[in-house]
């Protein structure tokens, strides 16, 4: 996790009836893609490769951590990040952005090889969520801009 440096927006209001709240499964169809409740990643065969190995190796340095002690959001002093170098653009969907209303009703919101599923409700509140955050952006960085004008023009008559 990053060191937020502010937060656009924050709403704890949203619906608790998630669509896919206990799914965590793999499916091997059009292509490879894990859901993790109403998130799902999609993979190639070589990006499936490399990310099988990213996990197996997480989970040898995971299990070593915890025989060290290691305890889950206490122990913020271990930054441990394991990688493997993968191309620049995901193999599906490298400049999509998409948004689909499907037959049951449920709206899927397509991010690169990122797929977001949610009701209407849960998606109503997304977007407004998402306008509100480009205002909070904008007049942030407004307000950043002011700063250094304002310091430049006192700096000038000292």
């Amino acid at each position: 996790m990053g060191i937020i440096d502010k937060k656009l927006f924050v709403n704890n209001n949203s619906s608790s009836q998630r669509l896919c709240s206990t799914r965590l499964c793999i499916d091997i169809c059009e292509n490879i893609h894990i859901h993790h409740r109403d998130l799902r990643v999609e993979f190639s065969i070589p990006e499936w490769n490399n990310f099988a190995e990213l996990i197996k190796l997480s989970d040898i340095e995971l299990k070593h951590q915890i025989s060290n002690g290691y305890v889950e959001n206490e122990s913020h002093d271990l930054r441990k990040q394991l990688k493997i170098d993968i191309q620049n653009k995901p193999d599906y969907f490298p400049d999509r952005i998409q948004i689909e209303l499907q037959e049951n009703g449920t709206i899927n919101l397509h991010y690169f090889d990122i797929r977001l599923e949610f009701n209407e409700k849960d998606f109503i509140n997304f977007c407004k969520s998402i306008k509100k955050s480009r205002r909070v952006l904008f007049f942030t960085k407004i307000k950043k801009i002011m700063q250094i004008i304002i310091r430049s023009i006192f700096a000038r008559r000292i």
